[in-house]
């Protein structure tokens, strides 16, 4: 599963609009329409209610979908965290091979 459907998920349930979505997320309303099926496949679970003026959540819906929103906000942080620990370790300076020659893994170096 992309996450990427679940910010489609996201940005329907907010605008109650596969067309906006698809506007707001810069692709076509099919690839919106794809993503939303796989989510709902993947719980096994209708998520919207669709009409020809838009679509709402349905109480199943509602509740995967503030779900992901907690995941979203979660992998968003990770992220940060992850980025943050990468910058600070190429930022410390550089001690060389921990390992000598001549005294690697496999034994002394070979004259």
């Amino acid at each position: 599963m992309k996450t990427q459907f679940f910010k489609v998920v996201q940005t329907v349930a907010q605008h109650g609009s596969f067309s906006e979505a698809a506007a707001i997320l810069g692709c076509s309303q099919s690839n919106i329409s794809y993503a939303i099926k796989e989510v709902e496949d993947h719980f096994e679970q209708r998520l919207f209610i669709r009409s020809r003026t838009g679509c709402v959540l349905t109480p199943e819906g509602k509740i995967i979908a503030q779900s992901l929103s907690v995941m979203l906000a979660t992998l968003a942080q990770l992220k940060k965290r992850s980025q943050r620990l990468c910058e600070h370790l190429l930022q410390r300076p550089y001690a060389g091979n921990q390992f000598e020659a001549g005294h690697g893994v496999s034994g002394p170096a070979i004259p």
